[in-house]
């Protein structure tokens, strides 16, 4: 009697490891705001059977945030960063881009409810839309070409529902205002004027 054994195939595995440290400073007083602020993501890609797709990769990431308030009611807003890759086995990929954002917004009639908002996004076009998929097999890189610069143009209309009419001149039915609302600033409402990134609602 003859008995056949058949190994059982070792199972192919593949581990990520990830470590990404960050770090920021700001400074804020009544008309400016700005950060420096920087990220390094460190990623290590183990092939259990083939070790020819082990692969260690650096993704860095490096800019700035500055907010600017103007006394007449315009705020001026714009981030710049670079990304860059590196260490991927596709030379096309270890790329640097810079990432610029700016926003433009105007504050408009008597006590500024009326906001006017100018967003663009990826100024220089240099974005692009990058992904990794790591499997038992190994991993897969892959860029794809997208629309990521683009302007967007925002209406808002901010409603004081207690204030009115009858409490111009007065202390208000909710704050020590001179318009009313819920906060102690001349424009009432919460947290005062509008305007930077997501203030408002658009139409």
């Amino acid at each position: 009697m003859n008995l056949n054994r058949t190994a059982e195939p070792d199972r192919n595995v593949t581990h990520t490891y990830n470590l990404s440290p960050s770090v920021s400073l700001s400074y804020r007083n009544s008309w400016l705001s700005f950060s420096l602020n920087s990220r390094t993501t460190y990623a290590r890609t183990e092939n259990r059977l083939q070790a020819s797709n082990n692969l260690t990769t650096w993704n860095y990431s490096y800019g700035g945030n500055t907010k600017i308030t103007f006394s007449w009611g315009t705020n001026l807003s714009t981030d710049f960063h670079v990304f860059s890759k590196r260490g991927y086995s596709d030379a096309t990929l270890n790329t640097d881009e810079l990432i610029w954002n700016a926003q433009l917004s105007h504050s408009f009639l008597r006590g500024k409810p009326l906001t006017i908002m100018l967003q663009w996004y990826d100024i220089l076009h240099e974005q692009t839309n990058f992904s990794r998929m790591v499997n038992a097999n190994g991993w897969r890189d892959q860029e794809v070409n997208a629309i990521t610069s683009y302007a967007m143009l925002h209406v808002s209309y901010r409603l004081n529902l207690f204030g009115g009419d009858n409490n111009r001149g007065g202390r208000g039915r909710w704050g020590n205002g001179p318009r009313g609302g819920f906060g102690n600033g001349p424009r009432g409402g919460f947290g005062g004027g509008p305007g930077g990134f997501g203030g408002g609602m658009p139409f």
